[in-house]
Parts: C-alpha cells; sequence; structure tokens
C-alpha cells in the first residue's frame, strides 16, 4: 500500500476544479458574520491566505531522530532539543501534536499550494470548501469537503505528509460563503516542516472560464517548474531514507517518552532541525550545568534597586495624566486636540455638500444610496465602517387614497401628493410617494365621518359629553398636541374605523398665509399642499420592529411575533391641509362647533358627523415584508476599552427630501467626522473610544438604533458612556438643548468655546440670550429612546429650531424638506450646521479627553427632587389620612433631599479634587500614589458610569416593559416629550394607591443604592 495512502482522501469522488465569481473577484472585507467570527476566536491572517490561530499545543514531548545533523562531542543525555549518540542521528523534542482554526472568505478565499513534513488531520466546522491535493509521483486529487455525505462531500479528511495541498471556498449561504476547518498536526507543528510549491502559479488562476481540468493547468509548467518539482520530490525520498525509527525509550526529566520517527513504510512523516539550532541548545544546556541561580537572582535584584533608585532620584516630575498618555503612545497634548480641531472646523465647511448629495436622490429606508454615499465618505476620511444588517418588518406604501361622496357621487377625489413647485427641483423628483403612515393597518373603509380635534382623551370626552356619534365613523385628526401613534391608539379605543391626520396651519403660529406671509418657495409660510407624513406605531410603549420585542430581527428568517398591541389595526393616511379644505366643510353646522378654531378656508370646526349620505372611502394597501437596513459603525479605540462615547443619527427619510428632519444631522456626523479623522492623522488617541454611527429605518421608528440596542444591550450596558443625538439637527434658527443632567454641563462648557456662525459671538452667549441656558426635556420619538429609556445611557440632542417669532415653517416628512428650504430660507451660509459640528465635537471631546469622567452629579438630583418635591405635595392632597403611604413618601422626599444638597455636592468635591491631583506633578519617588490616584480613578469612573443605570428596572415600568427607566420615559398622554418620575406620574393621575406605594418603593432602593455608591 502507498505510504501516501488516505482513506478519507481517496475513496472520496474526484470533483471538477471550479471556482465561484466571489473567489475571482474577493470581497473587499469579510462579510459581518465572518469579521464577528474572526474577533471572537482572535484569528490572524495566514501566510497561505485565510485566517488562522493556533488553540493547542500538546505539553507531553515525543522524540524525532534525523541522521546527518551535528552532535556535540561531549553531549550524552537528551536535553530540551537534543541528545543521543552519533550513531542515531541527532535526536529533537517534538510537541506530540498541535490544533488550530482555519478560516476562509469571500476576502480571503485560497488557501496557497503548499505541503507540511507530516500528516495532517482536517475536521470540517462549518461551510463548503473543495481541496486540490498535489502526490509526489504527480497524481492529482480533487474533492470537496461538506456535510452533504450523500452528494459525495466529506467532513473530515487526511492528508498525509509530504502531498502538496491548495484549497478554496465554495459558495454556501448558511455560513455566508466561509469555509472553517479545524487542523491537527501529529506530530506538532514547526514552520521549518512547511514549504510552499516551488514553480506554480497562483491557485486563482484555476478558474473555470481558464481551465477546464487540473491536468489541463498541470501542462503550462514549463520544463525548468517540472524539473524544480522532481527536484523537490527526489530530497523528500533522501530524507525519508535517511530517517531512522527509534525503538528504544529515552529519559526526560525522570519520565519516558517513545521516540517517534515516520518511516515510509508506517506512512509517519519525520521532523529535522538544522545543525545551527542544534549547536544552540547544546550550548545552552552546557551554560545551564554551571550556572548558580541564587547568585544570579541577588545580583538581579541588587541591579533593578541600584537602577530605579536612579531613575527615583534624576527621573523628571510628571503628572499620572501624562504618564498615562505616554504609556499608551498618545502623541498630542489635550489642549493641542482642541486647537487642531477647531483649526479644521473653520478652515472648510463641508456640509452643503453632504447635505445636497444625501437630499437629491432617494434615501429612503434600505436605500443603497445614502449608505454607499456614507460609506465613501468615511472611507475618504481613512475610517474603516462597518457594516451592521438587521431585517425588521416594515410596510412600504402600494396606495393609499381618500374620495369624498355625495349620495354614491363623487365629489372630490385627494391625490394625496404635494405639488411639484419649479424653484425647488427636489419636489418634483420622479422618486415621490404619496402620503402614507409608517405601520398603519391595510384596509378599504367607506364611512361617514367626524372631527376630532386633536384627538386627545380630552378631546373625545368633550365629544362624548356633548352627544356626538363618533362610533364606526372615520376620524379626521389635526397634527400637534400629541404623537401621531397616541391619535391612533385613543382613535381605536373610541370606535373608529380610519383615521385621516393632516396640519393646521393655525397650529403654525404667527407665520401663516392667513397673517399675510407668503408660502413656500416664495416665503416662509407652509405650502398649503404639503403632507405630514410619520409613523403611527405606539412608540411610547416601545421601539423598533414590532415582531421581534426584545430580540434583535438579524436575519429574515428569525422567530417573529404578533405586533397587536405595538401598532394600530384601523387604517389611517395623511393629507395636505388643502386637501381635506372640502372634506371639512361638509361639517358645517353639524354637532359641535369648538371654541378653539383654525385656519382651513371656510371649516366652521363643527365636529359633525357628517350628514347622511355624505361619506368618505378611505383606502390604504401597505406592502408589509422584512426589509433589509443598514447601520454604519466607525470605530475610533481609545486608551481605556469601555466608556464609549456614541454619536448617531438616521440617514433615512420618506423618499425625497428629509433636509432637516434627518440629513442635516448626517451632514454634521460626517463633518465632526472629518475633523476627528485629521486628529487621527496627528497621532491623536482618545482617553475614552468614540463610535460614529448612521442609523437606518429611523423614520418608521427607530428601527436602526433600537436593532442595534437590543443586539449588542449588555456591551453597550457595560462600556457606553453617553449618546448625543443629531436628529432634526437644523429646522430653525434658535438654539435649543435637551439632555441628561449629567451631560448639561459638560455641553455648557463646550458651547463656551464655539463660535456662533463664525462670530465673536459663542454659542453659549446665544443660548443664554435665548433661553437662559434652559436644558428642555428630551424628545421621545428620537434615536435617543433605547439608548436613554432601555439602557439608562445619558443622552442629549441640541439642535437649531423654529424660533417661533419670523422663522421659515419646516413641513417635517414632506416633500418640502428639501436643502433647497435650508439654504433660501434656514441656513444659506451652513453656518449653523458648522456651529452644531463644532459643539458637538467639542462636547465628546471634553467626555473623551478627560480622564475622569466630568459628570456632576448635583444637577442631576436637584432636577429630580423638584419633580418628587410636586408629586410629594399632591400625594399628600389626595391621601391625606393614609399613614403608611404620607410617611413612605415623606421618608423617600428626605432621603432626595440629603443626595441633593449633601451627599452629591460632597461627591462632585472629592471628584474636583480628584482630578486636580490627576494634572498635579509628582517627583519619581511618588509613584505609590499615582497608583493609588489610579485605582481612585477606576472606582470613581466606574461609578459615574453606574449612576444613571441604578434606575433601571428589571421588569420596566407599569404596561410597557421595555422602558426601564425610573426616572426619565416618554409621557404617556401626549408623547412627544418625557416625564420625570413617570411611574409616580402615572399612579398619582390614576390616583390608584397601590401603584403609588409599589413606585416609591422602587425609589427608595434606588435612592439608596445611589447613596451608597457615592459614599
Amino acid at each position: 500500500m502507498s505510504s501516501f495512502y488516505s482513506p478519507t482522501v481517496d475513496e472520496a469522488p474526484d470533483a471538477e476544479i471550479e471556482l465561484p465569481s466571489f473567489v475571482k473577484f474577493p470581497a473587499s472585507a469579510p462579510p459581518t458574520l465572518l469579521g464577528n467570527l474572526i474577533n471572537e476566536l482572535q484569528l490572524i491572517e495566514h501566510g497561505e491566505g485565510g485566517f488562522f490561530r493556533e488553540t493547542d499545543r500538546s505539553p507531553f514531548t515525543m522524540a524525532i531522530a534525523e541522521k546527518d545533523a551535528h552532535v556535540p562531542m561531549n553531549s550524552q543525555a537528551v536535553g530540551p532539543s537534543i541528545s543521543v549518540t552519533s550513531e542515531m542521528g541527532t535526536v529533537t523534542r517534538r510537541n506530540y501534536s498541535t490544533l488550530i482554526y482555519y478560516l476562509l472568505t469571500p476576502s480571503s478565499p485560497i488557501g496557497k499550494m503548499h505541503k507540511n513534513k507530516n500528516r495532517i488531520i482536517h475536521i470540517l466546522q462549518k461551510g463548503r470548501g473543495q481541496y486540490v491535493l498535489v502526490y509526489p509521483d504527480g497524481r492529482i486529487k480533487s474533492f470537496k469537503v461538506g456535510f452533504n455525505h450523500l452528494r459525495g462531500e466529506v467532513s473530515h479528511w487526511v492528508v498525509p505528509g509530504g502531498v502538496y495541498k491548495a484549497s478554496f471556498v465554495l459558495a454556501n449561504d448558511e455560513f455566508s460563503n466561509g469555509l472553517l476547518i479545524s487542523e491537527v498536526v501529529v506530530p506538532g507543528f514547526e514552520y521549518i516542516d512547511h514549504n510552499f510549491i516551488s514553480g506554480f502559479k497562483e491557485l486563482e488562476l484555476l478558474s473555470s472560464n481558464e481551465y477546464n481540468t487540473f491536468e489541463h493547468y498541470q501542462e503550462d509548467y514549463s520544463l525548468d517548474k517540472k524539473v524544480n518539482l522532481a527536484m523537490n520530490r527526489d530530497a523528500d525520498d533522501v530524507n525519508r531514507e535517511n530517517s531512522v525509527h527509534l525503538t528504544v525509550p529515552i529519559p526526560f526529566g525522570g519520565e519516558e517518552q517513545p521516540l517517534l520517527i515516520d518511516d515510509p513504510s508506517v506512512g509517519r512523516a519525520s521532523r529535522y532541525r538544522s545543525n545551527t539550532v542544534s549547536s544552540i541548545v547544546s550550548g545552552y544546556e552546557i551554560v545551564k550545568e554551571h550556572f548558580d541561580k541564587k547568585k544570579f537572582f541577588y545580583l538581579l535584584l541588587a541591579s533593578i534597586t541600584v537602577y530605579c533608585t536612579f531613575l527615583a532620584a534624576f527621573a523628571p516630575r510628571t503628572s499620572l495624566v501624562r504618564d498615562i498618555r505616554r504609556i499608551n503612545s498618545s502623541k498630542i497634548t489635550e489642549a493641542e486636540v482642541y486647537r487642531i480641531f477647531l483649526n479644521t472646523m473653520h478652515e472648510y465647511n463641508g456640509a452643503q455638500n453632504h447635505l445636497r448629495n444625501y437630499t437629491h436622490q432617494e434615501h429612503s429606508i434600505g436605500s443603497r444610496n445614502s449608505l454607499e454615499y456614507t460609506v465613501d465618505q468615511l472611507e475618504k476620511m481613512g475610517f474603516e465602517p462597518k457594516l451592521e444588517k438587521y431585517y425588521p418588518w416594515v410596510n412600504k406604501p402600494v396606495h393609499t387614497g381618500v374620495t369624498l361622496y355625495r349620495k354614491d357621487e363623487i365629489t372630490f377625489e385627494a391625490t394625496m401628493m404635494e405639488d411639484c413647485v419649479q424653484n425647488d427641483p427636489t419636489s418634483c423628483s420622479e422618486n415621490r410617494i404619496r402620503g402614507y403612515h409608517a405601520y398603519s393597518s391595510n384596509g378599504k373603509v367607506r364611512a361617514q365621518y367626524v372631527f376630532c380635534n386633536y384627538g386627545t382623551l380630552s378631546d373625545y370626552l368633550k365629544l362624548l359629553e356633548a352627544g356626538v356619534d363618533i362610533e364606526d365613523k372615520i376620524h379626521i385628526i389635526r397634527i400637534g398636541s400629541i404623537a401621531q401613534g397616541l391619535k391612533l391608539r385613543n382613535a381605536e379605543l373610541y370606535g373608529a374605523s380610519g383615521v385621516i391626520t393632516y396640519t393646521d396651519p393655525q397650529d403654525d403660529g404667527k407665520i401663516t398665509a392667513k397673517n399675510g406671509f407668503l408660502t413656500y418657495p416664495d416665503g416662509p409660510a407652509r405650502n398649503p399642499s404639503s403632507i405630514e407624513r410619520g409613523s403611527v406605531a405606539f412608540l411610547t410603549n416601545f421601539n423598533g420592529d414590532p415582531t421581534t420585542p426584545g430580540y434583535p430581527s438579524r436575519y429574515p428568517t428569525v422567530e417573529r411575533l404578533s405586533p397587536v398591541g405595538k401598532i394600530p389595526t384601523i387604517p389611517s393616511v395623511p393629507m395636505s391641509a388643502r386637501e381635506i379644505t372640502p372634506v371639512l366643510r361638509e361639517l358645517n353646522g353639524y354637532g359641535l362647533q369648538l371654541n378653539n378654531p383654525g385656519d382651513i378656508d371656510g371649516f366652521e370646526y363643527s365636529t359633525g358627523p357628517s350628514p347622511d349620505g355624505v361619506e368618505i372611502l378611505l383606502q390604504n394597501d401597505q406592502d408589509y415584508q422584512t426589509a433589509e437596513i443598514t447601520n454604519v459603525v466607525v470605530e475610533i479605540p481609545g486608551i481605556f476599552q469601555e466608556y464609549d462615547i456614541i454619536i448617531g443619527n438616521h440617514r433615512d427619510s420618506w423618499g425625497v427630501g428629509g433636509a432637516g428632519v434627518s440629513n442635516s444631522g448626517s451632514a454634521i456626523l460626517l463633518e465632526t467626522a472629518r475633523g476627528f479623522s485629521q486628529l487621527l492623522k496627528r497621532g491623536w488617541k482618545p482617553f475614552k473610544p468614540i463610535k460614529l454611527i448612521s442609523w437606518d429605518g429611523g423614520s418608521p421608528g427607530m428601527l436602526g438604533s433600537t436593532e442595534h440596542a437590543k443586539d449588542h444591550s449588555q456591551i453597550i450596558r457595560k462600556n457606553t458612556l453617553a449618546y448625543l443625538n443629531l436628529d432634526s439637527a437644523i429646522t430653525g434658527t434658535e438654539f435649543h438643548c435637551e439632555t441628561n443632567p449629567l451631560l448639561y454641563d459638560i455641553i455648557r462648557k463646550a458651547a463656551k468655546y464655539t463660535n456662533f456662525k463664525m462670530e465673536d459671538w459663542s454659542l453659549f452667549d446665544e443660548w443664554n440670550s435665548i433661553s437662559n441656558l434652559t436644558n428642555d426635556k428630551l424628545s421621545v420619538e428620537t434615536d435617543i429612546a433605547p439608548f436613554q429609556y432601555h439602557l439608562g445611557i445619558p443622552s442629549s440632542s441640541c439642535r437649531f429650531q423654529n424660533n417661533g417669532s419670523g422663522d421659515s415653517i419646516l413641513a417635517p416628512n414632506s416633500n418640502y424638506d428639501t436643502s433647497t428650504w435650508i439654504e433660501t430660507q434656514v441656513d444659506p451660509t451652513y453656518k449653523l450646521h458648522n456651529t452644531l459640528a463644532i459643539l458637538t465635537g467639542l462636547t465628546t471631546l471634553m467626555l473623551s479627553e478627560k480622564e475622569l469622567i466630568p459628570f456632576k452629579t448635583q444637577p442631576y438630583f436637584f432636577k429630580i427632587y423638584n419633580h418628587f418635591k410636586n408629586y410629594h405635595e399632591q400625594l399628600l392632597s389626595i391621601f391625606p389620612y393614609d399613614r403608611p403611604l404620607c410617611h413612605l413618601s415623606q421618608t423617600t422626599f428626605e432621603l432626595l433631599q440629603s443626595l441633593t444638597s449633601y451627599e452629591s455636592r460632597l461627591f462632585d468635591k472629592k471628584n474636583t479634587h480628584l482630578n486636580n491631583q490627576l494634572i498635579q506633578d509628582f517627583p519619581g519617588w511618588f509613584f505609590y500614589k499615582k497608583i493609588s490616584l489610579y485605582i481612585r480613578l477606576l472606582r470613581t469612573n466606574s461609578k459615574l458610569k453606574q449612576l444613571d443605570q441604578l434606575f433601571l428596572t428589571y421588569r420596566g415600568l407599569e404596561d410597557r416593559s421595555w422602558m426601564k427607566h425610573s426616572l426619565f420615559a416618554p409621557d404617556t398622554e401626549q408623547g412627544l416629550q418625557e416625564v420625570i418620575l413617570p411611574s409616580m406620574d402615572d399612579a398619582l393621575k390614576d390616583y390608584d394607591r397601590d401603584k403609588v406605594m409599589e413606585s416609591l418603593v422602587t425609589l427608595l432602593t434606588e435612592f439608596q443604592n445611589v447613596k451608597s455608591l457615592m459614599e
């Protein structure tokens, strides 16, 4: 039997050599699945192609004997690498075996032709591939590896020593076109045994388009190549003849180990060591015999002591901060970081180019246009963006329509589309879409209709008190006052068969056509044909994909649950003010006339219902399916591996436009990234990691950010320090900031160093003159929601918005939210974009460049204290005779008062003192003090990082388990802004004594935990 016989290989069916197209044109980077696997298994690139890592090397050794190797004349005992007599040859000690992972991917799909001296056992872990073997006698064997054994694939095989092998991946969906195997080498692998084929072409030449068989490829050898191959084969034969099989055990350190020499008769390969290695090891053994370990140890200890004393006496005085930067090879100081970033942002402003590129093309959810542009821009800056894909369940509009009937005669039919205005090319785009709601229910309803004002609970109570028949009617609701999802939920509750929403011009305040202002594009007033699209999902209760609550939609085939309770069950559509006018006029004189009229021309704001025979046909045809969305993630590693600062914004919009609502923030995100890229080119390494993330799927319901939060919840809770959101960044000229109180002081300091519109006037001064540095409540229907309310990550959102007195009116989610509107009505020079990019960058740097997290806890508890004080007074008024409840409330109030006035102030004072010590210079012999400071730094940072998360509850809030923060959550009644102490707010509104008690117990426990943390 041949010494190269291997049953697992020789009995495998022959397979034609065909390389798939992705091998010939490999991807630029491994797919996400394989990229994550490479990181998890800690694989590195292999010289022969692919990725590998040695996972095990047997601690037991065997002896290998080879002839004609140099052995010192005085060496008799077997040492760690060589010994024995010259008659037997040189004996080397080798590990019994080694084990590695080996991975081929579409980006590195080929393992180049090579051989090993010893046999290798291969075990398939996942994927499919093909192996090609070339034997010393010229025989060629090609076979496929995989788990389909009925198709002739093999899942484990042995390649004998001395046989050349090459490998490549085959297409397979289940493992992203990858191939993962384990290889066991016996005896253990050494690089001296490894040899690439001599004179062969790269295996990439073996595509089916160029060669049909490997024999045809073999004919391409030149004569010299054939001679080289024959010489290599002859050399292998000589080596095998020189190998000796030793059967006499040789002692190693008191233990007997067998000598294993591969002989052709038994099919084992031999291992060889060079004469140089033998001489070095032999010399080592001689030195070892005369070495006095005790004297050497004392000499070494004395030397180290003298050296350290010298360093301590003459080393320059340094601070712990400078030591940390020096150790981590940070090349620029904190002051230089700010200077370089500001100079970069002042010298050039690329926001206009970014905004135009985003808005002049279709960029709805899952759009390739915006994705490719974002990735391209980040790569040009020198970043390596990662793509993160999810597959949420969403709707795409097929058809929406509203038709008005009078006794079966059509009197009006809506176009459901904005007018094309010539001064704004984007409004005339062929990619425009009809008005529709995200997550609206499919349906076709014909019924009478009623006007329900804003659709709040109080509006519906007025209608019921007035005896207005609202059941089984189509409800027409004006946008404003509460979130659109709550309007649909209230309408469902009161028996609506369908809903139409519209924007009333009166809600735009002073800037209306009725007050003499021209409409867009000729003036600042809202164009009457604008349609405000939006999501009608119940976002006050949950975020993200309604069919995968609590887990990410990583794959199209992921298990999905019913969305009932998370989205409406009745159809709904949005309309423009102009097209709703003839519908509303039909209600004049019917029902209750409301006392807060609007600006719909000719409408008396009567509730109806419409008279008999006057009906609406509402049509809503939506295609619900899974859609691929892609988040773009850029990571800037820090000196510390935790405390991530995330800057995020969603780039998708409602077809065209989206300049103010989404893409002004996308432009600012790229501009901020540009500033950081210049720092990186100068050798900057931040103390804390920074992530820049462009979300996809933000418009229907924060899909990209929420799926990311669900997918990485444990890592985010552990590592993330803050989230800065850029949603709706530029929609007016007045600066506002909404932030978690922990971030307020940092943003205020950053505003002092930010020039407002490049003028000699800081953003701090502008903010102070407008609102006295007011910190507004967070808007909840943004990408902040999964971070702040679900994971307890302090979040903020700063923006320029309408000033309410002269700014042009934003038409959100309409075809008029365009770059033309930004440039003609809001920010012609893009200086507001530049201002906000600088503020965002400086805020990030002030978080990342400070060794100690710069959170201030006293403003945090002061805000909570003011709200709890009001709830405490309400509780005493509602339950004056409930002594246990009042006592518990008083105890909680006093503890919070102590946290606000004493513990938090003392904690902040200690942190200020610690920060001063971190930058204080100490002489070298005070190294022990630096060690103590470093330990205190780590402990204090850990406390500050945990602070906001101590208010997370495992089961979440009542009836909305996704919202887990006890201090901050969306308001359940209006759903547009957050409410402080949501459980107390809900319980007191419901006059529910048990819920109030439960809320107080939770808060008291959390405040006690915080007090312990700050001690």
